[in-house]
């Protein structure tokens, strides 16, 4: 759904990853990631996501180390309230995505599945996602 709106805004090489399949290396040079992120249990990370996670847990050990210099980012988790980590995911991703060197573009925001609420979350998450990227990169241009 985000690909898809990216690439009628005229947002090119615009692509869906699945942290299945992210590479070390890669992830932290892409200038933008958007991530939707859910939490298993109490505060797993889902089965593909581990080891992405893990490479996070790595990296923040390395206190000088800011792969992540230059990415813009943007959270949305995804959890259940049932759950005492209630979306720890995307808690932890947004923070260390911060520690790593990326700017936060837009607020993280969470959907909740015990209420039903998680398309509506992520509707009202996404009302002004687009044009906080857009600001971002108007401000960038403009060299404020």
């Amino acid at each position: 759904m985000l690909d898809e709106e990216a690439q009628l805004l005229g947002i090119e090489d615009c692509k869906v990853i699945d942290f299945n399949n992210f590479v070390e290396d890669d992830f932290g040079k892409q200038p933008l990631v958007i991530t939707v992120v859910a939490t298993h249990y109490e505060g797993d990370p889902c089965d593909n996501t581990r080891t992405f996670f893990k490479y996070l847990k790595k990296a923040i050990k390395d206190k000088a180390s800011k792969p992540f210099s230059g990415m813009v980012f943007t959270v949305f988790g995804l959890g259940d309230t049932s759950y005492e980590q209630y979306n720890e995911m995307g808690r932890v991703f947004d923070e260390n995505f911060e520690k790593l060197g990326g700017s936060r573009v837009h607020e993280m925001s969470v959907g909740n599945a015990e209420t039903f609420s998680t398309e509506d979350d992520f509707n009202k998450w996404k009302e002004d996602l687009w044009t906080k990227i857009f600001e971002h990169y108007a401000k960038s241009e403009s060299g404020d």
